[in-house]
This record gives C-alpha cells, sequence and structure tokens, in this order.
C-alpha cells in the first residue's frame, strides 16, 4: 500500500482495494457513497464484505468479479449462482442496494431463506445501507 493510498483510506475511512482499467475506483466497505456513482454495482461475499466498484455503466458483476478475484480476494465468476456471494446495485444517489437484475424473481424465492443469511452478514459490516431482496428490475 503506497502511503498516499495509506493516506485516503484515513481521510475517507473506507478502504480502497484498487482500480480497474486506472479509473474505476474498488472500494471495501465503504462508510459512505454520497460522492460516488448514482448507480453503483457491488458484490458481497460470505463473510459480509461489501465491494463496491465507483462506477455506473461499464464494469459489470462479472468483470468486477474477475477483477477482485485477480487481486486476491477470491469470487465466483457468475456471482448470481453462488450460495456465499450476492451481486448488488445501488437504486439512484440512495443507500438501498437491490440484487443485480441477473437474478430472476425465482430465483429469488427459491433462495429467499440463503439470501437472508447472507443479506445479515452484508448489513452487519454495512449498517448503513439498506439491502433489499428484490431485483432492481422490480423498481422500473
Amino acid at each position: 500500500m503506497t502511503k498516499l493510498t495509506e493516506i485516503l483510506n484515513n481521510i475517507l475511512n473506507e478502504e480502497l482495494v484498487g482500480e480497474i482499467d486506472s479509473k474505476y475506483e474498488v472500494y471495501k466497505n465503504p462508510k459512505s457513497i454520497k460522492r460516488m456513482e448514482s448507480r453503483l454495482r457491488a458484490i458481497s461475499d460470505a463473510k459480509g464484505n461489501l465491494y463496491i466498484v465507483n462506477d455506473s455503466h461499464n464494469i459489470m458483476h462479472l468483470k468486477f468479479s474477475i477483477w477482485l478475484t485477480s487481486h486476491g480476494i477470491s469470487m465466483p465468476r457468475n456471482v448470481w449462482h453462488s450460495k456465499k456471494h450476492m451481486a448488488w446495485n445501488r437504486e439512484a444517489n440512495t443507500n438501498r442496494f437491490y440484487l443485480s437484475d441477473s437474478y430472476t424473481r425465482t430465483q429469488i424465492f427459491q433462495n429467499k431463506n440463503l439470501y437472508e443469511k447472507l443479506i445479515k452478514k452484508v448489513k452487519s459490516k454495512n449498517s448503513q445501507y439498506d439491502f433489499v431482496l428484490k431485483s432492481i428490475e422490480d423498481l422500473k
């Protein structure tokens, strides 16, 4: 970790994991997302950590999960089929995250208990955000 990254982490009170394509910042458990893009993508892991890429349109969950794995954070290629990870989309400019549009209503219904347990874990580390057990597509 460079000295500048360490200073920024202390100022922002969040952990900068790195940058995708040298321009999209990736954070782990950020305390605030107010200054970030309006429609963020995020992935939570089995321990409840929330990884957020500060981008609205260019970085899809698949590319994001591959990038995380290449930087030492083990992720499945298809996060939405995992029993330990969840893919999220931020509702525009809010502190609410909905399941990625890759989740189907059937999948949510069939795995409701599993998803509720995973949401509890991510909520325990990121209580400043709401996690909604619905697809972001349900907002349209």
